[in-house]
C-alpha cells in the first residue's frame, strides 16, 4: 500500500508539473514577444522625438531667419531670384554623348 501511495503522489506531481509547463510556456513566449515589441516601440519613439525636435528647429528658423526661408524655397520649390538662371543637369544617358544643361 505504501508503494501505491508513493506512485500516486509521483503521478499527481508529474501531472501537475506537465500542466504547469503547458500553461506557463505560452505565457512566457508571449511575454518575450511583448518585451521585444516594447523595445521596438521605444526605439521608434526616440526616432520620432528626434524628428519632432528637428522639425521644431526648422519651424523656428523659418519664422525668424530669412535665409532659411530662401533655402527651403530654392530646394523644395525650385524658386529663384529675378534674373537668376538655374541649370538642371540630367544624368548621362546610355550613349556616350554629353548632355547640355537645361535652362529653366
Amino acid at each position: 500500500m505504501d508503494k501505491f501511495l508513493k506512485l500516486v503522489y509521483v503521478a499527481i506531481s508529474a501531472i501537475i508539473l506537465i500542466i504547469s509547463f503547458v500553461l506557463i510556456i505560452p505565457a512566457y513566449t508571449n511575454l518575450q514577444k511583448k518585451k521585444s515589441e516594447n523595445e521596438d516601440l521605444k526605439k521608434k519613439l526616440e526616432e520620432k522625438k528626434a524628428e519632432c525636435l528637428e522639425l521644431r528647429q526648422l519651424f523656428s528658423d523659418l519664422e525668424t531667419n530669412p535665409k532659411a526661408v530662401e533655402k527651403v524655397a530654392r530646394e523644395k520649390f525650385g524658386l529663384c531670384r529675378r534674373d537668376e538662371v538655374i541649370y538642371i543637369y540630367k544624368a548621362k544617358s546610355s550613349s556616350d554623348q554629353p548632355l547640355a544643361p537645361e535652362k529653366k
